[in-house]
Parts: structure tokens; C-alpha cells; sequence
């Protein structure tokens, strides 16, 4: 292996170890960073990208490390992470959570993975932190909850609404096909939390791998009959773009973001309690706030 070549494999490790989880435009960005000798160096290919990937791979086999990739649920986006092959990622978890927020953790994931539409309101997510076993404060909760969309465990989609992460999907595939009933998507076999059923059989499709594989004839892939119905496809692509709008807003400065901040008045703090305690579907600040309605996602 060429001197160049070992530092590309070294400079990624550890930028991946930093970042933890980046997307496939910022890994094309890392390895160009690596080019050596080069004064006006292109971007990366998706050969040189792939070539550098499966020489990290080979490389930390023996310490059962690996690169894992795949799709944002939302728009499709690839995402890269660097992921412990061998150890439980929920037991890997536990030598830097505390026993609560590891169990507060798996009860969120939880609640949104056995949802019927793959997400909670983020009152239910306050809600939770508040049972017997966690007995988080408020403001607790919150921190916790909002430290973890940012660092892409979970997923802010729309309204206030909380999803599965694709740091999750990429570092904890094993732990969810595990302990929940989950299928792979039809057309790329990664693990599929959020899609469309099949109408007739066991098929299922992410909404970004269905636009391409069946939307012109909306035919089953597998079995060849209807997939979704016409209101569930027009639901579902209105909402990817509303996904795709709210995304660029970023996680603390979107429109929608469910932060409690200092300038939240008692009244709007009021309502919120009132809801937690009500377990409701609604979220109070969003309609204060923004004053929008949109549609969740359906799965």
C-alpha cells in the first residue's frame, strides 16, 4: 500500500470517528482533502469513495470496526458511519450513558419504531421520560431528546414530529431486527423503518426507493398488484417535500423546532404540561409558534 494511500485510510478513520456519522458529499470532501501532490485536486469519484471504503474495511476487520452505509429515510440522502461489528451498540452505549438515559433511549426508539406511522409527537417523547423507571424533569427530557436528533440518533420530520435517526439505522441495524418486526426495502435490502406496504403482500419500499422502482404503474415490485393506494402516494410526496424544506433549516433553528428556550411564556409552558400530562398528539408550541399544519408521514 502506497504511503498516500495509508494516510487517506487514517485521515478517515479518525474523521469518522470524530464526526460519527457524515454524508456521502462530506465523505467525497474528506477523501479529496487527502489527495497529496495535487494543486487543484477534483472531487472525489463514487469509485475512489468506495475504492477507500473497502480498504478501511480490510484494514479494521481485526478490530471489528466497519464502515456501514446507507439511506436517510427521509430524502434518501447516504449517510456513512463507523460502527463496532462485534459488541452490542446498545451495550456500547452504556460506557457513556447513564443507566436512565440508556433506558429512556430504548423506550423512545421503541415507541417509534411499534408506532403505526414510525413517529411520536414530541410530547409523547416528554411523556416518557416522566414514567416510574426514568422520572426525567421537563427540562431534562428535552436536553436529552434535542442532543439527540442533532446528533442524528433520532430525526425532527415535520410538525414536531420524532422519527428513527439513520445514525441509528446505520449503528444499531442488528439490535432493531433483533427485538422488533422490521423488514428490509424491496429494492435495496437495507433495513426500511419508514416506507410504503404493499397493498396484497409483505413487500415494502422506502419512499425515495419507491419513486424510483413502481410510481409510474404503482405495481407490487414482488407480486405485481396494486402497491399503494393514490391518497397514500400523494400524502407521501407532499410530505418528502416538506421534509426536504424543513431540512435545510437545521435542527435548532427550524420553524418547528420543539425546544423550550427563556423566551417561552408561562402560558405556552402551561399548555405544554397540560399536554404531557394528557398524552396528546398535538404539540402545543408548534401551534404557537409556526401557526403550520402539516401531515405526518405514513409508513
Amino acid at each position: 500500500m502506497s504511503s498516500e494511500s495509508d494516510n487517506t485510510t487514517k485521515y478517515l478513520i479518525q474523521s469518522l470517528m470524530w464526526r460519527q456519522c457524515v454524508s456521502e458529499d462530506n465523505l467525497k470532501r474528506l477523501v479529496t482533502k487527502c489527495k497529496r501532490g495535487e494543486e487543484a485536486a477534483t472531487e472525489a469519484s463514487n469509485e475512489l469513495v468506495a475504492e477507500v471504503v473497502t480498504r478501511v474495511n480490510r484494514q479494521m476487520r481485526a478490530y471489528n470496526i466497519s464502515v456501514s452505509r446507507g439511506p436517510n429515510e427521509s430524502d434518501g440522502t447516504i449517510y456513512y458511519a463507523l460502527i463496532n461489528t462485534a459488541d452490542n451498540d446498545i451495550t456500547r452505549m452504556a460506557n457513556s450513558w447513564s443507566q436512565k438515559e440508556l433506558l429512556y433511549f430504548r423506550k423512545l426508539m421503541a415507541a417509534i419504531i411499534e408506532n403505526k406511522n414510525s413517529c411520536i409527537a414530541s410530547t409523547k417523547m416528554l411523556n416518557i421520560g416522566r414514567e416510574d423507571d426514568i422520572k426525567f424533569s421537563l427540562p431534562v427530557s428535552e436536553t436529552l431528546t434535542n442532543k439527540w436528533v442533532e446528533q442524528k440518533w433520532f430525526e425532527d420530520v415535520s410538525d414536531g414530529k420524532i422519527a428513527i435517526g439513520i445514525r441509528t439505522l446505520l449503528e444499531m441495524s442488528v439490535y432493531i431486527r433483533e427485538r422488533f418486526e422490521v423488514q428490509d426495502c424491496f429494492r435495496c435490502k437495507i433495513l426500511c423503518i419508514r416506507g410504503l406496504n404493499c397493498m396484497s403482500c409483505d413487500t415494502k419500499l422506502h419512499y425515495h426507493c419507491s419513486d424510483v422502482q413502481f410510481i409510474p404503474d404503482n405495481k407490487c415490485p414482488n407480486c405485481a398488484k396494486q402497491f399503494a393506494s393514490t391518497t397514500t402516494q400523494n400524502t407521501n410526496q407532499s410530505d418528502s417535500d416538506s421534509v426536504a424544506n424543513d431540512s435545510t433549516q437545521g435542527v435548532n433553528g427550524s420553524a418547528h423546532n420543539h425546544r423550550i428556550d427563556d423566551s417561552t411564556d408561562e402560558e405556552t409552558v402551561e399548555d405544554l404540561n397540560e399536554a404531557i400530562v394528557g398524552d396528546s398528539d398535538e404539540e402545543p408550541i408548534q401551534r404557537r409558534r409556526s401557526g403550520r399544519s402539516k401531515r405526518s408521514r405514513l409508513s
